[in-house]
């Protein structure tokens, strides 16, 4: 349906903020509405299976990687 398609959307671009932006992470929570970051890594950990701070970090240490 409709309704799940646009949640995939909002999903996949809330990862690509964590991993492509210097936003901080309460600046991203605030940018897709959640009214707190604390919500927002509460969000993350359901639907990605880990903190945006922790996705963040791994998504760094995946591009360094590709990089060596």
């Amino acid at each position: 349906p409709l309704r799940r398609q646009r949640q995939m959307c909002i999903r996949d671009s809330i990862l690509r903020d964590i991993r492509n932006t210097d936003k901080s992470i309460a600046e991203i929570a605030t940018s897709y509405g959640f009214a707190t970051a604390s919500y927002f890594t509460v969000f993350c950990k359901q639907y990605f299976g880990m903190t945006p701070s922790e996705l963040r970090r791994r998504s760094k240490q995946t591009a360094t990687k590709c990089r060596e």
